[in-house]
C-alpha cells in the first residue's frame, strides 16, 4: 500500500507538471481560434452580402432582357402566323385551279381515248373484212389447185393406160421377134425386115421416153407455179393484216402513253403542293396549330379527292395497257390463211410419182399405134 500510494503521488505530480500547462495552452489556442473564426465569418458574411446584391442586380437586368425578347418573339410569331395563313390561302386557291385543270385534262384524255377506241374498232372491222376476203381468195386458189391436180392425175392415168397398151404391143413385137428368131434358119430372107422393125421399135421407144420426160417437166413446172402463186398471195394477205393491226396498236399505245404522262404531271404537281403544305404545317408553332386545324382538314379533304382522281387515272392507264395487249393477241389471226393454204401445199403431185414408168402422151401414142 505504501508503494502504491507513492506511485499514485508520483503520477499525480507528473500530471500536474505536464497536463496543467497543456490545458492552459489549449485554452489559449481555443480563444485565438474563436477570434479568428469570428473574423473569417464576418468577412464571409460581408462578401456574401455583396455577392447577393450583385446577383439581384444581374437577375433584374436578365429578367428585363427576357421580357423584351419574349415580347419581340410574340410579335414575330403573330407576323409568322399571319404570313402562314396567307400562304395557305394562296395554296388553297392554287390547289383549286389545279383540280380544275386536272378535270379539263381528264376530259381531254377521255375524248382522245374514245376517239382512239372508235378508230381501233374501225381498223379491227376492216382487218376482219380483209381477212374474210383473203380467206375466200385462198379457198378459190385451193379449189383451182385441187382441180388442176385432179386433171393432172387423170391425164397421168390415161398416159399410164396407153403406156400399158404400148407395152403390150412391145410384148407382141418381142414375141414376133422370138418366133422370127426361132424360124431364122428357114427365113433368112426376112432378116433385113426384122432388123428394120427392131430399129424402128427402138427409135419409137426413145421418142416415147423423150416425150414422157418433157411432159413430166411440164407437170412439175405447173405445180411449182401454182404453189408459188398461192404462197405469195397468202404472204401478201398476212403482211397487210399485220400492218393494219400494228398501226391500230401503235395509235392506241400513243393515246395510252399520253394519258399516263398527263396523270404523272398531275401527280407530281399534287406531290409538290402536298410537300409545301406539309413544310408550312411543320414550321408552324404550337400556338397556331389550333387556329389552322380547320384549314388543314379542308386541305386534307382536297388532297384525298385528288388522290382518288389519281387512282382513277392509274386504273384507266392499266385498263388501256390490257386493251393494248389484246390487239397484239390478234396478230396470229393472219396465219389462218397460211393454215387454210396447207392442204394445197400437200399437193397430190407426189402421188403420181410413177410417172417415169408411164412416159407417153396421148397424141404420140395415137401416132405410134
Amino acid at each position: 500500500n505504501t508503494m502504491l500510494a507513492a506511485r499514485s503521488a508520483e503520477m499525480a505530480k507528473i500530471l500536474d507538471e505536464t497536463a496543467k500547462p497543456l490545458v492552459e495552452r489549449f485554452a489559449q489556442g481555443g480563444s485565438e481560434l474563436q477570434r479568428s473564426m469570428e473574423e473569417v465569418t464576418e468577412r464571409a458574411a460581408e462578401k456574401l452580402r455583396s455577392e447577393n446584391t450583385n446577383l439581384v442586380n444581374a437577375l433584374a437586368s436578365r429578367t428585363a432582357e427576357t421580357l423584351s425578347a419574349v415580347e419581340g418573339a410574340r410579335s414575330s410569331l403573330s407576323d409568322s402566323v399571319a404570313d402562314l395563313i396567307g400562304r395557305m390561302t394562296t395554296s388553297s386557291a392554287q390547289l383549286g385551279q389545279l383540280i380544275e385543270q386536272a378535270a379539263v385534262n381528264l376530259g381531254q384524255v377521255e375524248e382522245r381515248l374514245s376517239g382512239s377506241t372508235q378508230s381501233f374498232a374501225t381498223t379491227t372491222e376492216k382487218a376482219a373484212q380483209t381477212f374474210a376476203s383473203s380467206a375466200r381468195l385462198v379457198d378459190s386458189n385451193t379449189t383451182r389447185l385441187t382441180d388442176l391436180s385432179s386433171a393432172t392425175l387423170r391425164e397421168v392415168a390415161s398416159i399410164a393406160t396407153k403406156f400399158d397398151e404400148h407395152s403390150r404391143l412391145l410384148s407382141s413385137a418381142s414375141n414376133l421377134l422370138s418366133s422370127a428368131q426361132s424360124n431364122l434358119e428357114h427365113t433368112l430372107e426376112r432378116q433385113s425386115s426384122l432388123e428394120d422393125l427392131a430399129v424402128g421399135l427402138v427409135k419409137k421407144s426413145e421418142d416415147l421416153e423423150k416425150v414422157m420426160r418433157s411432159f413430166e417437166n411440164l407437170v412439175g413446172q405447173t405445180m411449182q407455179t401454182a404453189e408459188g402463186r398461192t404462197m405469195e398471195s397468202a404472204e401478201k394477205i398476212r403482211t397487210a393484216i399485220a400492218e393494219v393491226v400494228d398501226s391500230a396498236t401503235r395509235r392506241f399505245a400513243d393515246a395510252t402513253e399520253e394519258m399516263r404522262r398527263t396523270a404523272g404531271s398531275i401527280k407530281s404537281e399534287l406531290d409538290l403542293t402536298r410537300a409545301e403544305l406539309k413544310k408550312g404545317v411543320i414550321e408552324m408553332p404550337e400556338e397556331a396549330k389550333e387556329s389552322t386545324s380547320a384549314i388543314r382538314r379542308a386541305v386534307a379533304e382536297q388532297i384525298n379527292a385528288l388522290k382518288e382522281l389519281s387512282d382513277i387515272v392509274a386504273k384507266s392507264g392499266r385498263s388501256g395497257s390490257s386493251e393494248q395487249g389484246e390487239p397484239r393477241g390478234l396478230r396470229p389471226a393472219p396465219q389462218a390463211p397460211a393454215r387454210a393454204a396447207e392442204p394445197p401445199l400437200r399437193r397430190p403431185a407426189p402421188q403420181p410419182q410413177p410417172q417415169p414408168t408411164a412416159r407417153a402422151p396421148p397424141a404420140p401414142l395415137a401416132e405410134t399405134t
